[in-house]
């Protein structure tokens, strides 16, 4: 079991495809239980959505191939669950060692993003080995997985899987929560859910995982839009900038959105390393800010072209009584390098 989400009106959770009956195949008479409480009946779900694999040709061959080893399981009336929640244990284990299985806390996914880049550092918590960490190794991986009866069909292919490396996972850890964390967020108990492991391989200390992205794709069907956050609207910003005679050279970040109704207030955060580390700039109630604390010769930028010298980089969020809305789009601002004066003409 991964995490709870909502999958259109339905309350569901997600798990592996290949801890079903049936692989890349909806069995929609599956039961599952918690833990040593089928004798009692307690459900807590039923199989309603794991599609078939699509026809592809991977290395001259033709494949049944999908872009996450997902299921969706259903939620019966009367569970309890706590959506976009999972559990947090005592300490992380690194370099392929094992991490805590008690659990003294929750983690809250904040945000769910395929922004998992070579070298970015990863996390998952499992079953079996616990809450442990490790770094992206390669992304974007076609994985052949073959002869594995737990399949439908006998020649199927995961595209697009990314592998971790020293975050060990071991049998029972499939359908673990990878994410990152620390992003430059306030709340060490908050996560950016990046993907669901899926497989391991002992011998290079490597685990796999299928990106939200993929997640994403097979579980696209009219009428189920996937909702894992308690969130508000997310704005959508313009910038500009904003002169100030008691500045020199007098340019100002300006960033501005549509006011959304029912939103408390909103957050602001700065990069200035191409989005390495963001840092919080600021709550604000109103839905215009203007960044005083930067002075640049600057201009904002609609694109990154090859004659512009990005500087600083923005993104915003709403929060409300409902939840945070997933971030912004990122705005930027920068110099002209085409001008080695830094004249940029505005």
């Amino acid at each position: 079991m991964t995490f709870s989400f909502d999958w259109g009106e339905d309350r569901a959770w997600l798990t592996n495809s290949h801890c079903t009956e049936l692989g890349w195949e909806v069995n929609f008479d599956e039961e599952f239980y918690q833990p040593n409480a089928q004798e009692n009946q307690q459900i807590i779900g039923n199989e309603v959505f794991d599609p078939f694999g699509c026809n592809c040709t991977v290395d001259g061959q033709q494949r049944d191939c999908r872009f996450s080893d997902a299921a969706v399981i259903e939620i019966p009336d009367g569970v309890n669950r706590n959506k976009g929640i999972f559990a947090r244990t005592e300490y992380y284990g690194e370099n392929w060692s094992s991490g805590s299985l008690e659990m003294t806390n929750e983690f809250k996914i904040r945000d769910y993003t395929d922004g998992s880049f070579t070298g970015n550092e990863v996390h998952k918590v499992g079953a079996t080995s616990g809450w442990t960490k490790g770094e992206v190794k390669e992304t974007c991986v076609d994985i052949p997985l073959l002869n594995r009866p737990e399949f439908a069909s006998n020649d199927v292919v995961l595209l697009c899987q990314h592998i971790a490396s020293g975050m060990r996972s071991d049998p029972g850890d499939s359908g673990s929560p990878v994410f990152r964390r620390n992003m430059a967020w306030q709340d060490p108990n908050e996560a950016a859910l990046v993907g669901v492991l899926w497989g391991t391989l002992p011998s290079e200390e490597e685990t796999y995982y299928s990106p939200m992205d993929g997640v994403l794709e097979d579980l696209e069907i009219e009428g189920h839009e996937f909702n894992i956050l308690d969130y508000a609207p997310r704005p959508y910003l313009g910038h500009s900038i904003n002169w100030s005679a008691g500045c020199d050279p007098n340019a100002h970040p300006r960033i501005f959105w549509d006011e959304i109704d029912e939103v408390n207030e909103y957050e602001i955060q700065r990069t200035s390393d191409g989005g390495i580390s963001w840092v919080h700039v600021d709550f604000i109630t109103h839905s215009d800010y203007t960044d005083f604390n930067i002075c640049e010769d600057m201009m904002a930028l609609d694109s990154d072209g090859d004659d512009y010298e990005v500087m600083h980089s923005y993104r915003v969020r709403s929060l409300s009584d409902d939840g945070v809305s997933s971030w912004s789009d990122i705005v930027h601002f920068g110099n002209d390098e085409s001008d080695e004066n830094g004249e940029n003409g505005m």
